[in-house]
């Protein structure tokens, strides 16, 4: 159920360095319908847009996406999770 995922809650949050490493993980990854809705909109709005733009470009190429967050995050060419 929508709501209750980790990645729901760290957009929830705000935690953006938490989507990342979701992201990134190469699990499998469940996007709410509204992808802007899963935000409160009283956080700033610099990493409400960040968030925004990082789950549509997840939700249109999810591999390059998660190949791009890899890198970024050190994790290319390793086994993670």
């Amino acid at each position: 159920m929508y709501g209750k995922t980790p990645l729901l809650i760290s957009c929830r949050n705000a935690n953006i360095e938490i989507i990342k490493l979701l992201l990134a993980s190469g699990r499998e990854i469940n996007l709410p319908p509204k992808i802007d809705h899963c935000l409160i909109s009283n956080k700033n709005e610099e990493i409400r847009i960040e968030i925004i733009e990082l789950l549509e470009s997840f939700e249109n190429n999810p591999n390059e996406t998660r190949t791009k967050l890899r890198i970024e995050l050190g994790f290319a060419g390793n086994y993670f999770f």
